[in-house]
């Protein structure tokens, strides 16, 4: 599913730059693009991800957290000195008690006025609200507001909105309103300095105390449409997406503050010091003199960046309003007078190719870095260095978005992460096919997608095995085994009609879905196509490989049949195994072959039962010594005897079993009821040669490795004389691998077993190894001993093996023995021994004890 999605959104994001790319960096267009982004899929990740977090940022989705960094590092910053230019007269608790009235008379500050003028301040702004006279002293106030240097508040707004007026008896040029713009958490970050309508023009409290201290210095305010600009200074108008704000109301003319901690702000008297004269006349003179209340029981109370950095009750660590005016008033005069930096921000392109950057380096870490403690730490470690670039450039009075890059970065990688993590699941690692998984998911939509009304069309499922593979794994080794691999991959998918799966299901077993076939001609020629491109020389370590391969076809509608992805995959398997099995190079599935596969399933399923259950019997063919016409032995040979069909062939089970691995419990049970049998036999009747019994060793129990021990352990148990147990194994068997076939032997050999090579001369023996085998006996193969009266040739053949066998060492049996003439040609070849059914058909453990004791001769 996440690999649909990419590819979907890489077909919608290739739509929109296609003409860019066509014309620049890729310019085979949309296919180029859309390769080179599925390619590098963090890429596409990142693409996607900005343009996501790019929609939940305009929202405003992301301006809470960006505003929680925006005062954890304004926390951080130092200020070395106090504001020296203001003076906040602070209307205590104590003040309050002492004037034993909560709001003060118009005569208390009248007399806080009065003695403040005294010491020529530059300004006095009085930051408490006056429209409704507090007698006494309401004469005596007015017299003090009339000074050209006190500027007094006022709060905007509507009358019924709660509208608070200045004295109607101050000018207006003195007077500001309250300028405070709360962002949606409450916290103050932004400075109102001036608004405007179509009627009216207002200057904040702030900026009117700021104005009047500059008078004197011809600094006069310039309104342009994008900035205020006091004499030289330019004040740039705050704008959405600026910083980490995107969806705050930007009306009016507002700058954001950069706050100094709430103790150096402005020093600070009382009411009752300035009353009492308590205080220094230098730190009024040519100052600005803020008087407000800094009374808990006042309520004006405002949060601050900093008011986030105390535990416990946030309401406990506001500011108060007097001290707020004095850090807005403080801010202006630093900018226009000392050349401080008002908070600046990039244009929002920039700040999009910011997220994007580190949308790319998260995708990136995401893609190389495979193991988790290195992708863990690259990812802290970008975090750490974003942000160590935003604080840097905080100190700088920049205010760079770093919650929008982190998440960016986190997220893609995430992303990246998830599709690799898909990509491992539903891909080959060597080729970048999809697997088995992912390839019966492709299916099935294909199967589903053909329309049921036109039985015509088809879906069908080429199932390619590279033959001899393991050949060149041992020739040349896995590594260039696995380029082999890779190059084949690459030569498959160039013969595959675009939008055609191509997978990889098994170590050298590559499958292709063709979908809407007409007709199984057409699968023929593309099978044909991609083995004639496979048939190509490899070239493989400087040298040229051939390779052969095997294809079985299955289609999805058959004579009408609708059919499941995995079945129709299990059909073309099962039609790949039928053209080896066949020598062929392609075979179409029928539907003959499945009833064969379960048929043969059924019969895995009973042949464990069987096991289970002991529904084996052994049977025992003698052989016979030609010498004396004497049994010399038997041979144990399975049967089955199945419960509900009756007597089941060897020839059906027995390759069941190799294949299964079922023949090693099978043949450890043979080979133990053989000698105790044959111990038995022993233990009635005495001869002076004891008879031998030969057992048969399937090719997985010849290269078991515990065999030796299980044969130890069979004699020991049934106490039967090693020397009369004859071990036969057949002649391709001893060949597959010489040297560890003649290691084994060597080791039966030294437990005084016989040892015989069986149906002789069908292999590819090597006389120069055939010397080297420490067996006793060569069976002569049945087909030459029933021909020999046919003709010489076959006698001639019979004749050199004996003769062969004999300059060995080694004594000769021949089985098939039919006809007296075949006796007496055997006879006259000097051929120690014969088994077949002139002596007698393998027959129950009770009639060859019958026969045992009517002793026979012939």
């Amino acid at each position: 599913m996440i690999h649909i999605v990419l590819t979907s959104c890489c077909d919608a994001l290739v739509i929109s730059l296609k003409t860019i790319y066509q014309s620049t960096c890729l310019p085979h267009g949309y296919l180029s693009v859309r390769k080179y982004l599925l390619k590098y899929p963090f890429l596409l990740a990142s693409i996607s991800v900005m343009g996501l977090l790019l929609i939940f940022r305009q929202i405003g989705g992301l301006d809470t957290w960006e505003m929680v960094i925006y005062d954890y590092l304004t926390r951080r910053q130092s200020h070395t000195s106090q504001e020296s230019r203001i003076l906040v007269v602070e209307i205590t608790e104590q003040d309050i008690r002492t004037q034993q009235r909560a709001i003060m008379s118009d005569q208390v500050i009248a007399e806080t006025l009065a003695s403040l003028q005294m010491h020529n301040p530059a300004v006095v702004g009085l930051d408490i609200f006056r429209d409704i006279p507090q007698p006494p002293g309401n004469t005596e106030l007015r017299e003090q507001l009339k000074f050209s240097n006190v500027v007094v508040i006022n709060e905007l707004g509507d009358l019924a909105e709660g509208m608070v007026p200045a004295p109607d008896y101050v000018l207006s040029e003195r007077v500001g309103f309250n300028d405070f713009v709360l962002d949606p958490d409450d916290i103050l970050r932004r400075h109102l300095m001036y608004a405007f309508d179509e009627e009216e023009t207002f200057y904040s409290f702030s900026l009117r105390l700021s104005l009047k201290y500059l008078e004197k210095q011809k600094k006069n305010l310039k309104v342009t449409p994008s900035f205020l600009q006091i004499g030289e200074t330019v004040f740039p108008r705050l704008r959405p997406g600026a910083g980490g704000y995107q969806s705050i109301d930007t009306a009016g003319y507002q700058v954001l503050l950069r706050y100094r901690s709430p103790d150096q702000i402005a020093h600070r008297v009382s009411l009752t010091e300035v009353l009492n004269g308590q205080f220094d006349p230098a730190s009024v003179e040519n100052k600005i003199v803020l008087i407000g209340t800094t009374a808990r029981t006042s309520k004006d109370y405002f949060s601050t960046p900093y008011s986030a950095s105390v535990e416990g009750n946030r309401a406990e660590h506001k500011l108060a309003g007097v001290l707020v005016h004095a850090q807005l008033t403080s801010q202006i005069l630093s900018t226009v007078l000392d050349q401080s930096q008002l908070i600046w921000f990039w244009p929002e392109w920039m700040e999009i190719a910011w997220m994007m950057s580190w949308a790319l380096i998260g995708g990136t870490i995401a893609w190389w870095l495979k193991h988790p403690m290195e992708l863990g730490s690259a990812v802290g470690i970008a975090l750490t260095s974003l942000f160590g670039v935003c604080w840097m450039l905080f100190v700088l009075a920049g205010w760079v978005p770093f919650v929008a890059p982190a998440l960016s970065l986190v997220i893609t990688a995430g992303c990246v992460m998830t599709y690799r993590a898909f990509h491992v699941t539903h891909y080959d690692a060597l080729t970048g096919l999809p697997n088995r998984s992912l390839f019966l998911q492709q299916a099935q939509r294909t199967i589903t997608t053909i329309p049921k009304k036109t039985p015509a069309l088809s879906a069908a499922i080429l199932f390619l095995d590279l033959n001899r593979f393991k050949v060149i794994n041992e020739s040349f080794g896995h590594q260039a085994g696995d380029q082999l691999l890779i190059k084949v991959a690459r030569r498959i998918k160039a013969c595959v009609p675009p939008n055609n799966p191509l997978a990889r299901v098994g170590g050298n077993e590559f499958v292709v879905l063709l979908s809407r076939i007409k007709d199984a001609e057409t699968v023929a020629a593309i099978a044909d196509e991609m083995q004639a491109a496979l048939n190509e020389p490899i070239c493989l370590n400087n040298q040229e490989i051939f390779m052969t391969t095997s294809v079985g076809i299955a289609m999805s509608a058959i004579e009408g049949r609708e059919i499941q992805a995995d079945t129709l995959l299990r059909d073309a398997h099962t039609a790949m195994y039928r053209a080896k099995a066949l020598g062929k190079s392609r075979q179409l599935f029928a539907n003959s072959m499945h009833t064969v596969a379960v048929s043969r399933l059924q019969l895995e399923s009973e042949l464990r039962q069987a096991i289970k259950h002991r529904e084996f019997v052994l049977n025992y063919q003698p052989i016979v010594s030609l010498k004396t016409g004497r049994i010399k032995g038997f041979e144990a040979l399975v049967r089955w005897q199945h419960p509900k069909r009756g007597f089941v062939s060897p020839g059906q089970f027995i390759p069941v079993a190799e294949e299964t691995g079922l023949i090693i419990p099978m043949g450890r049970w043979i080979l133990e009821e053989a000698c105790r049998q044959m111990h038995g036999w022993h233990q009635k009747f005495s001869q002076s040669q004891p008879l031998v019994i030969g057992v048969n060793l399937s090719s997985r129990q010849f290269t078991h490795p515990k065999l030796i021990d299980e044969i130890e352990q069979i004699l020991v148990e049934t106490q039967l004389d090693h020397r009369t147990l004859k071990l036969e194994i057949t002649e391709s068997m001893a060949m597959s691998d010489v040297e560890s076939a003649i290691d084994m032997l060597l080791r039966l050999k030294k437990m005084n077993l016989t040892l015989s090579i069986d149906d002789f001369g069908t292999g590819y023996s090597s006389l120069s190894y055939l010397h080297r085998f420490p067996t006793d006996i060569l069976k002569v193969d049945r087909s030459f001993v029933s021909r020999m009266e046919n003709g010489d040739e076959d006698a001639e053949i019979v004749k050199t093996i004996i003769s062969l066998g004999h300059n060995l060492g080694m004594g000769i049996v021949a089985e098939g023995v039919e006809t007296e003439s075949q006796l007496e040609t055997l006879r006259l070849l000097g051929c120690e021994y014969g088994q077949g059914y002139f002596f007698a058909k393998p027959m129950a453990a009770k009639d060859a004890e019958q026969m045992l004791e009517r002793s026979p001769t012939w």
